[in-house]
């Protein structure tokens, strides 16, 4: 019998206050394939955005020997002492056994610094803090779990939320050869003790082995939505197997 596979940037869900058990079961348990569905403009942008940050990061690494300033000024804010960022590596798909389930994920990117260690980060198209907050932090946390896992493990001694939002004050960094209204901002996140992450997912793994939805959380008002949201989704994707 093959070994269920918990992704490891849906543990979030697990942590938000307003969790529901039913919700995540319909919207994790048959997912849709990704880019078959609702590719709308927005996301495009995201993807798109996101891809021009690690270039241009990459590029600044590479070339210069140092992250570009509109990153490396917030973030000495944050990290006064950090070592030199010596290398950015695109991160391979990461898998691990957690408690009899697949805990699998492939973090945004991954920064090799001069003592050895590395700082996972993940890039947000958002203002920092809110709701998802604690979703991002259980997230990466999930991905530094993994990193220490592979062999040979990948000592991980920071993980960072870099967040994009735009800039009320009409400020335009420069990056590079082109000038974008957004402003940007660092947070770091705390580093769980991985037995924290085992826990979620063997949460998680429970909740998605089960053969029907588990009960809502009290007072939740999304499941319905989510129920016909999920629905819609699986209908409009077998049309596109006809």
């Amino acid at each position: 019998m093959s070994m269920l596979s918990v992704p490891a940037k849906e543990l979030g869900w697990l942590v938000r206050d307003d969790f529901c058990p039913r919700c995540f079961w319909l919207l994790q348990k048959h997912k849709i394939p990704e880019g078959t569905l609702y590719e709308t403009r927005f996301i495009r942008f995201i993807n798109q955005f996101d891809r021009f940050v690690k270039g241009v990061i990459s590029n600044s690494v590479h070339q210069d020997k140092e992250l570009p300033d509109w990153l490396y000024n917030p973030l000495r804010q944050v990290l006064p002492n950090l070592p030199q960022v010596q290398k950015v590596i695109e991160p391979s798909l990461w898998e691990a056994e957690v408690r009899g389930f697949r805990l699998t994920g492939r973090a945004d990117t991954l920064w090799q610094l001069e003592d050895g260690t590395f700082i996972i980060a993940d890039y947000k198209l958002s203002q920092p803090g809110g709701v998802f907050q604690k979703f991002y932090e259980a997230q990466l946390n999930a991905y530094a779990f993994l990193a220490s896992r592979q062999s040979p493990p990948i000592k991980v001694s920071h993980l960072l939320l870099i967040y994009f939002s735009l800039d009320e004050q009409g400020y335009v960094p420069s990056w590079g050869s082109a000038n974008f209204p957004f402003q940007c901002s660092v947070v770091s996140v705390d580093i769980w003790d991985y037995r924290d992450v085992e826990e979620l997912v063997e949460r998680a793994g429970k909740l998605l082995s089960l053969p029907s939805p588990p009960n809502p959380a009290p007072n939740c008002n999304r499941c319905g939505e989510n129920l016909t949201i999920w629905a819609q989704q699986l209908v409009a994707y077998l049309e596109t197997l006809d």
